[in-house]
Parts: structure tokens; C-alpha cells; sequence
């Protein structure tokens, strides 16, 4: 754009923001002309709600099988809310399945799997080494 154009716009768009300021109507009507008449929209989170028991603590105050009984006791959505908080899905897939047990298999092994994650570098009890 020219230089004289762009001074020109300035000099406007300064005079609309002038009556804009001092009259209440025009602002009205220029908010409602630039689609403003409308209040915040609700954003979306995107995030399930979390997860009614954490799966780790369970696993450790009452063992594998009464991980896998507190877990069959909830419908999937709320198995699907756990496996959303913990990460234990990464690709995805799970949020896909409709069957509980399904769900409930894949955060007993996902648990128990994370729960041994390093124990070949734990020191034994039993070996003397310390």
C-alpha cells in the first residue's frame, strides 16, 4: 500500500475509535457488526474428569488381584477417566475400547509393569551386597 493510503486508513480507523468512545449506540452497533454482540464463548477443556482411585496406590496397599477387583467394580468411563490421568495411553487406543474388562487388563498390566520398571537395579535383600 501506498504511504498516503496507510495515513489515510489511520486517520479513519482514529475517527471510529473517537465515536466509538463517545458514543455508546455506534459502539453498540459496530460491536454487532463485527460479530461482538455474542458473550466469551465456553472453551472446551478437551480433558476427562480424573480418575476416582489412583491404580498405584491400590496396586501397593492391596496387591495385584485387589487392583483388578477395585477396577471391576467401574464402567468404562470412568476406566477410561484412570488410563486418561496416568498417561497409559499414548497412542491412543484405549479411549477407543468399549469393553471394561479390556480396559481393566490394560491398567493392571500397565501398573504392574511400571511398578517393576527398575528393579534389576535394586539391590537384592537376600545377597549380602550392599
Amino acid at each position: 500500500m501506498k504511504r498516503r493510503t496507510l495515513t489515510k486508513l489511520r486517520k479513519v480507523f482514529a475517527e471510529v475509535v473517537k465515536e466509538a468512545q463517545s458514543n455508546e449506540g455506534f459502539a453498540e452497533r459496530l460491536a454487532e457488526a463485527l460479530g461482538q454482540d455474542e458473550g466469551p464463548r465456553a472453551q472446551r477443556s478437551g480433558r476427562r474428569p480424573p480418575g476416582v482411585l489412583n491404580p498405584f496406590h491400590v496396586l501397593e496397599e492391596t496387591g495385584r488381584d485387589g487392583l483388578r477387583a477395585a477396577l471391576e467394580g467401574l464402567d468404562t468411563e470412568r476406566l477410561k477417566d484412570i488410563v486418561a490421568e496416568h498417561g497409559m495411553d499414548p497412542a491412543r487406543l484405549a479411549m477407543k475400547w468399549r469393553k471394561a474388562d479390556r480396559l481393566v487388563s490394560h491398567i493392571v498390566d500397565f501398573v504392574s509393569a511400571r511398578d517393576r520398571k527398575g528393579d534389576a537395579f535394586r539391590a537384592k535383600q537376600d545377597d549380602g551386597a550392599a
